[in-house]
C-alpha cells in the first residue's frame, strides 16, 4: 500500500510539473512574439525618425 501511495503522489507531482512546464513554454513563446513585434516597431520608428533629419 505504501509503495502504491508514493507512486501515485509521484505521478501526480510529475503531472503538475508537466503542466507548469507547458504554461512556462507558452509564456516564453508569447514573450518571444512580443519581443519580435517590439523590434519591428523600433525599426519602423528609426525609419520614420530618419525622415526628419536635416
Amino acid at each position: 500500500e505504501n509503495i502504491s501511495a508514493v507512486s501515485e503522489e509521484v505521478s501526480a507531482s510529475t503531472q503538475e510539473v508537466s503542466a507548469s512546464t507547458q504554461e512556462q513554454l507558452t509564456s516564453i513563446e508569447q514573450l518571444d512574439d512580443m519581443a519580435r513585434q517590439l523590434n519591428e516597431m523600433a525599426g519602423n520608428l528609426l525609419t520614420l525618425m530618419g525622415r526628419f533629419k536635416f
